[in-house]
């Protein structure tokens, strides 16, 4: 039976065959321990493998693709079960759902997100300068183009009064913070996302690094006009 955690398979935890993610190998050891498999093994197995962390784990699911049932677990509490037939689901007109409506109030969940708030609104006072120039924050706007990845990600900065704002591709806008004349962040509860801008010859932007901090992953997009 194939699984897997979060790494990827190129990073330090698949070194020559020898895989050292400390998660997967209990699900692989519970997997094999296992006569039969079932619901009850896999919500004991997200049981022993969720994240109680700064990258603590939120939602859990099992999929039953025989039965077409999804079995949903909040804030690694598997006593409340939110069970959905997925052919019933499908019957329905499209909707949207806030999967934390579905399950009753949980004082750990609601202290957790009290206490991410707190630390990112103190990162944020901690990494914004109020002092970069309004001519740098006009020479970072733009539209940029992801130019790695297989998606076709692009953004446009625009600066107006007192805000920079970061426009998606999905038409979503996001404040755009200052740290140093050419190092900015959007603060997130689930780690900071950092921008470093690039420049020419010329002295004009380039581009930009984007990097999701908490994770070390990074971006690389080129300013196209």
């Amino acid at each position: 039976m194939k699984h897997k955690t979060n790494f990827r398979q190129t990073s330090a935890a698949f070194q020559n065959g020898k895989i050292s993610c400390e998660r997967f190998n209990i699900v692989d050891l519970m997997l094999e321990k296992s006569d039969e498999i079932s619901t009850a093994l896999f919500k004991r197995i997200l049981a022993n493998t969720h994240k109680e962390s700064r990258s603590t784990t939120i939602y859990s699911n099992i999929y039953d693709l025989k039965n077409l049932k999804l079995y949903l677990y909040f804030f690694h509490n598997f006593i409340e079960e939110i069970v959905l037939d997925i052919k019933g689901e499908l019957k329905k007109e499209p909707r949207i759902l806030k999967l934390a409506t579905l399950f009753p109030q949980q004082y750990a969940a609601n202290a957790f997100m009290e206490w991410k708030n707190w630390e990112m609104e103190n990162r944020k006072k901690s990494r914004l300068n109020k002092e970069i120039s309004i001519e740098v924050l006009s020479n970072i706007e733009g539209k940029y183009k992801q130019t790695d990845g297989f998606k076709e990600n692009h953004f446009i900065i625009k600066v107006g009064g007192n805000e920079t704002v970061l426009i998606s591709n999905h038409d979503k806008e996001y404040e755009l913070l200052p740290e140093s004349p050419y190092k900015f962040f959007i603060p997130s509860v689930n780690g900071d996302l950092g921008f470093t801008f690039t420049k020419e010859n010329s002295n004009e932007i380039s581009g930009t690094v984007i990097e999701y901090e908490l994770f070390g992953i990074k971006e690389n997009y080129q300013k196209i006009k």
